[in-house]
């Protein structure tokens, strides 16, 4: 009786670990209406300040998502989108059609970076990208830009990916490059930490260009439906980043950092500091 006792202890435990651990995988899927985080609620109207931070607090597209939002902000630029577009309705669309696995990896289907470029052409644009991997120098993604292209970089090493969209129109306007990053804030109690995304100067300390991949459109359908968000002009600094004073600094960064982080020294002048998740 024993014996038959304590064989069923152990099934039970091991059903309820089981269950347990599908149940901590699926909440990592389940923020948002839908399971995404694609509620509008979560954006704002500036696609160019997309942050992985609005995604809810603990979810994979909060603590993961910068290249999510690299793509998003691309096929924004792009027009390849259709209305209420976010990227937490190009997350939903990557994961049902295999382009990220349940680990967050981008999954490359039919090549590097190729995920923006199957889906722009549902909404009429048709698009390639050409990946250029190891360094390269700013006077060259200039050129890459001058030429039409559409850039999304990365810029941290394997250990720590992180992905960045190039700021097209600013680093045009001003002849330097600059990106729109994206982060996750871990200083305040709320259950979303929307941190609103900074231009970040080419190659400042730890965002090194390790990759990049270089997007054209070769054509737009006229009558394709686009999205009604907004975007404010954005003016990058204008004279070199100063240090904010020592009361505003951030506190001591979390263990596991796993997409990398702006040192407080390196944010443009009147930025707002936080920390990454």
């Amino acid at each position: 009786m024993k014996k038959r006792f304590s064989l069923f202890l152990v099934i039970a435990l091991t059903f309820s670990l089981l269950f347990g651990s599908l149940n901590t995988y699926a909440a990592d899927w389940s923020d948002g209406s839908s399971g995404f985080s694609d509620d509008p609620s979560y954006w704002g109207d500036n696609y160019k300040t997309w942050s992985q931070g609005a995604a809810e607090y603990g979810s994979y597209l909060n603590k993961y998502g910068c290249w999510v939002v690299a793509m998003s902000k691309l096929l924004m630029e792009t027009g390849g989108v259709p209305e209420g577009f976010n990227p937490g309705v190009f997350l939903r669309w990557e994961k049902e059609n295999g382009y990220i696995d349940k680990n967050f990896m981008q999954k490359h289907i039919s090549g590097s970076g190729a995920a923006p470029v199957v889906y722009a052409k549902q909404y009429g644009v048709t698009m390639t990208v050409k990946d250029y991997p190891g360094y390269m120098s700013e006077a060259d993604m200039l050129k890459l830009l001058k030429e039409g292209k559409y850039l999304i970089v990365k810029v941290k090493p394997d250990s720590v990916s992180h992905f960045v969209y190039v700021a097209r129109d600013e680093s045009l306007q001003y002849g330097k490059i600059y990106y729109w990053d994206s982060w996750s804030s871990t200083n305040n109690t709320n259950k979303r930490h929307k941190t609103v995304d900074k231009l970040q100067p080419y190659n400042t300390s730890g965002y090194g260009v390790y990759h990049v991949w270089a997007y054209s459109v070769v054509s737009k359908e006229t009558n394709q439906t686009n999205n009604s968000q907004t975007t404010p002009p954005a003016s990058p600094p204008t004279a070199p980043p100063t240090v904010p004073p020592a009361g505003n600094l951030p506190g001591p960064v979390p263990a596991a950092v796993t997409e990398g982080w702006i040192p407080a020294s390196n944010l443009p002048e009147g930025a707002k500091v936080t920390t990454r998740k």
